[in-house]
């Protein structure tokens, strides 16, 4: 399982490094992300995302599942291991990134994480 994301994510970062994308800062993603809004009614849930590339989904009765991450230049691309199947979620941000999107897989509107300070 963690095998497998590790795999995933070696090819999400060759593919940026292959495309020529120039090396992303992304420091500002470090932290605790809170699902603001969320059009399809889902539980309230938090993300955290860690400097060494682990990212944390907490959920209700505090439910955790563990993943990696690596931002491009308009994405944060994250690969959740839930019941031995490797997730992929996309986070689409702005450019003053206060705001974390997806598109939800229910109705395919957008939901938004903001960060706690």
């Amino acid at each position: 399982m963690i095998r497998s994301c590790l795999l995933t994510l070696y090819i999400m970062i060759s593919s940026t490094l292959v495309s020529g994308a120039e090396p992303v800062a992304e420091a500002w993603v470090y932290g605790k992300w809170e699902l603001v809004y969320d059009p399809d009614g889902a539980a309230q849930d938090w993300l955290e995302f860690f400097p060494n590339g682990d990212v944390t989904n907490l959920g209700k009765q505090n439910k955790k599942i563990e993943g990696i991450y690596v931002v491009s230049a308009d994405q944060v691309t994250a690969v959740f291991s839930q019941s031995g199947k490797d997730v992929i979620t996309v986070f689409f941000f702005d450019e003053d990134h206060r705001a974390l999107r997806i598109i939800t897989s229910r109705s395919g509107k957008e939901s938004i994480y903001k960060k706690i300070k």
